[in-house]
């Protein structure tokens, strides 16, 4: 679990709904650690190979199979 903005949200649930897009390879989720706030949901993705996909079809893929998506930066 991941402590984020008051809500306890799973790591596994998300890399388990990332995972079940087509163009995804391998998903890792994490607790990034901010300088001055609390945790927040950290997933590194590695795509299939000579794939691709944008950040707001991962967004909308997830929005699909959890009940909360929470909306992030991508680096």
């Amino acid at each position: 679990m991941i402590r984020r903005r008051g809500e306890n949200i799973s790591s596994y649930e998300v890399e388990q709904a990332l995972a079940r897009h087509p163009v995804v390879h391998t998903v890792a989720g994490y607790a990034g650690k901010p300088v001055l706030a609390e945790d927040e949901v950290v997933d590194m993705i590695v795509l299939r190979p000579d794939c691709t996909v944008s950040y707001q079809e991962l967004l909308q893929h997830c929005a699909r199979r959890l009940h909360y998506v929470p909306v992030a930066r991508v680096m």
